[in-house]
């Protein structure tokens, strides 16, 4: 099942911009049973924005 990290930091999208990836990563390690693997994903969406230069994305719009 996915959800998005604005579902799991109770926003909209009115408000992404109040969200943050290690605010994401909180809430992911608090309410995941086994965080590991989601944690692991949300790095490599990161470093991925970083290396293409995607600065202007929080990666809570995507699917955790």
């Amino acid at each position: 099942m996915a959800v998005s990290g604005l579902t799991l930091l109770a926003l909209d999208d009115l408000h992404v911009r109040h969200g943050s990836n290690p605010e994401l990563a909180d809430v992911v390690r608090r309410r995941f049973t086994d965080p590991r693997d989601t944690l692991w994903e949300l790095f490599s969406r990161i470093v991925f924005n970083v290396l293409v230069g995607n600065t202007d994305v929080f990666t809570g719009i995507d699917a955790a």
